[in-house]
């Protein structure tokens, strides 16, 4: 009934955190100066990567000038988070040395075997 509100425009979407940063900004910053809006986006990325199985990740990588950028028109926001996550360690920040660093808020690793 919610979901037939929002869809009908009769109720407004419920959204989460706001982003921290801009895409200009992103380039300034720490991976772990990132807010609730980006680290979501990294904790999606990486369960979809632990569940990969053979699969193999193309894009985003953290060479912001690679092959597949010139595709886009223009960079996205989430694109350039994942790309700054992988640039600073990517799935290994979230290996037990470095869970000091992650801000308190995001969920510890359950497993750290992907699927």
């Amino acid at each position: 009934e919610e979901r037939e509100s929002q869809v009908s425009g009769l109720q407004p979407k419920q959204f989460g955190p706001s982003k921290s940063h801009t895409v200009q900004s992103l380039g300034s910053c720490s991976v772990y100066d990132l807010g609730q809006a980006e680290w979501a986006t990294i904790l999606e990325a990486h369960d979809e990567f632990m569940r990969r199985g053979s699969m193999e990740r193309i894009f985003p990588t953290e060479d912001p000038e690679d092959k597949y950028s010139s595709l886009f028109e223009s960079a996205r926001y989430a694109n350039l988070v994942l790309a700054k996550w992988l640039k600073e360690g990517g799935e290994r920040i979230f290996q037990p040395s470095f869970a000091h660093l992650l801000p308190a808020w995001v969920p510890p690793v359950v497993s750290h075997e992907p699927c």
